[in-house]
C-alpha cells in the first residue's frame, strides 16, 4: 500500500529533520544577530545573499513591524501637534543668604 506522505522513506525523513534543524539554526542565528543583520540591510546588503539576511528582511517588512512603525509615527505626529506640558520637578526658592 503506498504511503500518504510524499517521501516517507528513512532518507526522506532524515532530510526533513535536517531541513528543520537548518531552519531552526537560521531562525536562532537571525534572532541573536538581528542588530547586525539590520545594519547590513540598511547599508545595502542584498537580502538574497544569505538565509539570515532574507529572514531579517522579511521580519522587518512584515505586517507586525509595519503596524508598530505606523503606530509610532502617529504618536510622534500627535505629540508634534500637541506637545506635552513641561512641569518643574524641583521647588525653586530664594538664593541663600538673601
Amino acid at each position: 500500500m503506498p504511503s500518504t506522505f510524499p517521501d516517507a522513506t528513512p532518507a526522506g525523513l532524515i532530510g526533513e529533520v535536517r531541513s528543520g534543524m537548518r531552519s531552526l539554526r537560521v531562525r536562532l542565528h537571525t534572532a541573536v544577530h538581528d542588530g547586525e543583520l539590520t545594519r547590513a540591510l540598511a547599508e545595502g546588503a542584498d537580502p538574497k545573499a544569505s538565509d539570515e539576511l532574507a529572514l531579517r528582511a522579511r521580519r522587518l517588512t512584515g505586517e507586525h513591524n509595519r503596524r508598530m512603525l505606523a503606530r509610532s509615527l502617529r504618536g510622534v505626529i500627535a505629540e508634534a501637534h500637541d506637545p506635552p506640558v513641561l512641569r518643574a520637578r524641583a521647588i525653586i526658592g530664594s538664593p541663600r543668604g538673601a
